[in-house]
């Protein structure tokens, strides 16, 4: 198999990715007005963002920090739905308190866009407490690891059956 290196990767599948996302043509039954800027948007599905963290990063602030700026930079990006995790979570060790202010913020400021996704970290000897609270109690869609930031072996028999 030929070795491909970074840089030709990441150039073909953005050549890749810009040519499909170009229209193939516009129908010149639109109005005179719209034939000039065509909204590339209409009719296409919204995006479902599944990488998003409210909160700020422990060591910075960041630009979209702020839940409400977040929102408004999603909307702009046709995002309909985002699954928001918690960068709290990563360095925090009251994870429940995190997954808590999660739900509740996700609930209150969310719009409907926001579905809150807590945090286990499987290191821990609690974690199926704080697995069954994020599913009966704060009734999340589901639960985020961070195996870079949570020192917990994959291949532990837990791990497997969860």
């Amino acid at each position: 198999m030929k070795k491909v290196n970074r840089r030709s990767f990441f150039s073909t599948t953005l050549k890749a990715t810009a040519a499909a996302s170009l229209p193939l043509s516009f129908s010149t039954n639109l109005p005179e007005d719209t034939r000039s800027k065509p909204n590339l948007f209409a009719g296409k599905p919204g995006v479902i963002d599944t990488n998003v963290n409210l909160f700020d990063w422990p060591f910075r602030k960041l630009k979209y920090g702020e839940t409400d700026a977040l929102l408004a930079k999603l909307s702009k990006h046709r995002v309909e739905k985002a699954w928001a995790g918690s960068f709290e979570a990563l360095f925090h060790k009251d994870i429940n308190g995190v997954n808590e202010r999660l739900a509740k913020e996700c609930k209150q400021k969310g719009k409907g866009m926001l579905l809150p996704f807590g945090t286990v970290n499987l290191a821990w000897p609690d974690w199926e407490e704080d697995l069954r609270r994020c599913d009966e109690v704060y009734k999340m869609p589901g639960v985020r690891i961070y195996p870079i930031y949570q020192t917990f072996d994959p291949s532990h028999p837990d791990f497997e059956n969860w």
